[in-house]
């Protein structure tokens, strides 16, 4: 091998490796019922079932903080969505990321990424 070769290599595992890293999150297990906003993560609990969805909208990227009439609002634009994530009033036209999680010790492993 030539050492340009083995220098595109390396440089393009690398990248790989950058691009496919997956970022978690430790959430404690005490989630009250209700909407929980948590940086990156929109928490929705309702009686046993908890959800766990990227707080990115899906128009802009705008970070949504807000619940109105139980609607999921986008400060940015007013884009809404329901709690289990799905788009009701654009301008977004895609549901947010449901997160993937896993469960350890009785706490939360979120997956962001």
């Amino acid at each position: 091998m030539t050492l340009p070769f083995v220098l595109i290599a390396a440089i393009a595992v690398k990248r790989n490796s950058e691009l496919t890293k997956e970022r978690f999150i430790h959430i404690s297990s005490d989630i009250a019922d209700g909407v929980t906003f948590h940086n990156d993560i929109i928490i929705v609990k309702e009686n046993s079932e908890i959800r766990f969805l990227s707080s990115k909208c899906t128009h802009l990227g705008c970070q949504i903080n807000s619940i109105e009439n139980n609607k999921l609002i986008c400060p940015c634009h007013g884009s809404s969505f329901a709690l289990n994530g799905d788009n009701i009033k654009g301008p977004a036209n895609e549901a947010l990321k449901v997160l993937g999680y896993s469960v350890d010790r009785g706490d939360y492993i979120v997956r962001l990424g």
